[in-house]
Formats: C-alpha cells, structure tokens, sequence
C-alpha cells in the first residue's frame, strides 16, 4: 500500500535528506538539480511567497518516490494574461534547468497516487511540471493517468538544450564533433594562448571559494548579461544563490569553475558543476572590454581541450538552456524539454483557465513566433 505524506516544513524538509539523496542515487534520470542540497539551497532563495507541497511515497516504510513540489498564488500567463492562479508547481526555475518527480523504478502507481492526492485538495487550479525532459517516464506516465482519469492537460514544447558527448582522444573528438568553424576559431585560441600569455584554470576545489566567487562576480559585471540584469552578480538574490551553490560544490567536489587570465587579470569564466560523468554549464561571462580576443569561445575551447585530455571519467559537457546559434557550432545534439500543465479537473475556473491556454494562447504565441525574426547568436 502506497501512502503519502505531505511535507511543508523546513524542519521535515531536512530530515529527508539522507533518504532523498538515497533514493537519487537510484533515479535514472538523477542530476545535480534534483538532489536535496541543490533543492534546500534553491528554497532559500526562490521561494517567497510559496509554501512547500513536497510529496513523500512510501511502501511498507521504504520511501520509493518524490514529487517536489511547491505551491502558490501567482498569475496564469504572466507575460501575456494577469489572470489569478492557485498554482502547484514542481521546485524550479529559470536557473534550475531540469526537474522530474524522483523514483528508482518508475510505476504508474506513483503517479496516480500523486495525483488522487492532489486532486483531493480543491484549492488549486493547475499542477504545472517545467522544464521537463520529454522523454521522461513521468511525461509518458503523466500522459497516460490523464487520460485514464479525463484530467485536462496540455504538454508544451519547452527548451531544447545542446549537449556535446566527449570522447577521450582530442584530435578525433574536434574532427568528429566540432564544426569548421568552431575548429579554425579553436586554432584562433591557441595562437591567443600564446601571444597574449592567457592562462586556462580548471578549478575543482578552492581553499577560498567566496574570494573565488567574488572575482566572478567582477567579471560578470561587465559582461553582456549585466546589460540585461541577467547576470549572476546583478541582484543579491542571485549572488546569494550562486555564491551559496559554489560553496556546497566545492564541499561536495561537484565543482567545474573554469576560468581565462591574462597577467592575473580574469577575462571569462564558465561556472559548471560536475556530477557523474557529466559537465553542466550553470552560467558563464567574459569582460567585454577583452570581446576581441573571443574569450568565452577561448576558454571553453581550451578548457575542454584539458579535460578531455585529463579526465577520461567525463563523458559529456551539457550546455543546459535552450538552442542558441552559438551552442550549435559546437554540437547538434539536443535534449527536447516540456513544459506540463495538468488542470483540476473538478474546477470550473482551471477547465477555463485549460481552453484558454488550448485553445487561445498557444495558437496565437505559435503564429507570433512563426513570424518573428530568428534570434541573433550571442557574442563569442
């Protein structure tokens, strides 16, 4: 017999963790964005104004799985539609670039299970799952209870993120993978190497991480995100998080944090995590004032030069986001990502909130970006 408990308490929320991080090891789709420190550290930062809905499965005692989610009062189409929305959502954002309910066996029980206990609280409109990989078990399963139990939903397309599979011999690895143009700006790279003394690091533990972080602060302030209020350094909330995420990789050897110097000077910095074989780039920026030296293409041109070459135990190098003209110099391969909306079936507004995204919204946005320009590369 499946039983659940409901977890809205910090205290709760920590005293999971042994098990949860147990449970992930087991998850076949376990990345860092799903493991209990990343989440806690998360929460911390993102999560004003929500209450915590986590959901713990149990069989006889054992727990088997975790849906992570959260919920709030927001707005239904914020972009496009302010209209009010009592929202379960799963523990993510913008910065958190993958989510799934976590398990070690998928079952179709564990999602309906979810569900029944969810729909047995009326004060929500929609369950919304972003970014998910659609080809997730969960996506299939959540398919399948819907309409089992005719729940209205609707599965959009969400991030494609590139992803560039290494092999260990780096003269095959350009040959096989990497365009003719990414190679002749990589011969461009050595050369700069060279006759601008650039110096690469790869740092994977720091003795003082927060001076670290503090220097790729300054250099995110004068990249081209800062111009957007992106960058890492642009509001306190974001420094926190990502100061915060750095201490906890260096502590836990997650930590990837590459970066191009020049006369002891930082130039560009990739802020990656390592977890398993893989590379994940959370963030990266160079100082503009260097943009004719190229050095976010030098620096990851480089860095992955070195690692290839030294870390036979790294298999991929995940550029997380979406497609982006510059990603896709480097490789073709894509990840497609959904974004999931399940409405209360018993609620008149969520039914109407349902046709409105169906049959309104979508269509439009989808004739909107038919006809919109296609975006610009970012600078190299």
């Amino acid at each position: 017999m499946i039983t659940i408990e409901t977890i809205q308490s910090l205290e709760r929320f920590r005293a999971l963790k042994e098990e949860w991080n147990d449970l992930l090891a087991r998850c076949p789709h376990r990345t860092p964005f799903l493991t209990h420190e990343w989440m806690m550290t998360w929460w911390t930062y993102f999560g004003a104004g929500k209450t915590l809905s986590i959901l713990a499965l149990r069989e006889a005692g054992r727990l088997v799985a975790i849906a992570p989610l959260m919920t709030y009062w927001g707005w239904f189409y914020d972009r496009y539609l302010k209209l009010p929305a009592r929202v379960v959502e799963t523990m993510a954002n913008y910065h958190s670039n993958r989510v799934d309910f976590i398990y070690a066996e998928y079952r179709d029980e564990y999602l309906m299970a979810i569900w029944d206990h969810l729909a047995a609280d009326g004060d929500w409109h929609f369950l919304r799952l972003y970014p998910v990989d659609a080809r997730s078990r969960t996506v299939a399963g959540l398919r399948r209870m819907a309409a089992r139990r005719k729940v209205p939903i609707a599965v959009l397309k969400d991030q494609a993120s590139p992803y560039l599979k290494i092999s260990n011999e780096w003269e095959e690895f350009t040959r096989r993978h990497l365009t003719a143009e990414i190679r002749r700006k990589g011969r461009k790279a050595m050369r700069a190497l060279a006759e601008h003394r650039l110096l690469v690091d790869v740092v994977t533990q720091a003795a003082d991480i927060d001076e670290l972080m503090e220097t790729v602060f300054r250099v995110a302030e004068k990249s081209w995100a800062a111009k957007r209020g992106t960058a890492i350094s642009s509001t306190p909330q974001l420094r926190g998080f990502y100061r915060d995420l750095a201490r906890l990789a260096n502590a836990r050897g997650w930590l990837h944090l590459w970066l191009l110097r020049q006369n002891g000077t930082t130039l560009a910095y990739e802020y990656n995590l390592r977890f398993g074989e893989t590379i994940y780039n959370l963030k990266l920026g160079f100082d503009a004032t260097f943009s004719r030296l190229s050095p976010g293409h030098t620096l990851k041109y480089l860095a992955l030069s070195e690692i290839v070459r030294n870390e036979p135990h790294v298999k991929e190098y995940d550029f997380l986001g979406d497609v982006e003209p510059y990603k896709l110099g480097w490789t073709r391969a894509v990840r497609p990502h959904v974004k999931m909306y399940l409405y209360h079936p018993r609620h008149l507004y969520a039914r109407w909130l349902h046709l409105l995204q169906t049959r309104l919204v979508e269509p439009a946005k989808a004739r909107w970006w038919h006809k919109s320009p296609s975006p610009s590369p970012l600078p190299s």
